[in-house]
């Protein structure tokens, strides 16, 4: 697997990516150490640079290492949290959308999808003007989702819509949720 070959077809071409992934899935382990964990190490560093940028300005102050290292680890965490327990329950979600129920197939799905999401932390993160860049990415997100959950998870056309915007709040839930709870002991993080 090709990591920037992948990346770029998640993005240009969706639709093709997600048929030529659901003829010869690969291994789940190959697909979160080569493409997944990098992603979502770019999307934690991103996080922490924002948080650093929000605490610089808000509060005058730069935050130590160790609390920067918290806040990427704790982001890396939650992203990590949200794909696997994501793609679980999204799994398990597609079989009440009339769908298959393939954990590997939600967590493939999921890390595939997270792709726009990931790097607009990073792009979040170049100036505190580019926050709407995130919001695009969730959008895009979004938009992956409806392309792939068809054929990796096979969910019926008519239920995809539906199916899209439960496994966006299930997401986004779990990774938000999971950061927010782990950073609320911290006040440079809150």
């Amino acid at each position: 697997m090709n990591f920037l070959k992948t990346f770029i077809e998640i993005l240009f071409s969706p639709v093709n990516f997600y048929r030529k992934l659901y003829t010869k899935m690969p291994g789940l382990r190959e697909w979160i150490l080569i493409y997944g964990l990098p992603l979502m190490v770019a999307g934690a560093a991103g996080r922490m640079v924002r948080v650093l940028n929000r605490v610089a300005i808000e509060q005058g102050s730069l935050l130590r290492p160790w609390q920067m290292l918290l806040v990427f680890l704790v982001s890396l965490a939650g992203f990590f949290v949200s794909v696997v327990a994501g793609g679980y329950l999204l799994s398990r979600l597609s079989g009440a959308f009339g769908g298959r129920e393939d954990a590997g197939g939600g967590i493939i799905l999921c890390v595939t999808a997270y792709t726009p999401f990931m790097i607009s932390q990073l792009l979040g993160a170049i100036h505190p003007l580019m926050g709407p860049v995130i919001f695009l990415g969730i959008v895009y997100t979004l938009f992956l989702f409806s392309k792939g959950t068809g054929y990796i998870l096979a969910t019926p056309a008519q239920r995809i819509t539906g199916f899209t915007l439960m496994a966006f709040f299930i997401l986004f839930g779990i990774s938000h949720l999971f950061i927010f709870l782990i950073s609320s002991m911290f006040s440079f993080t809150a």
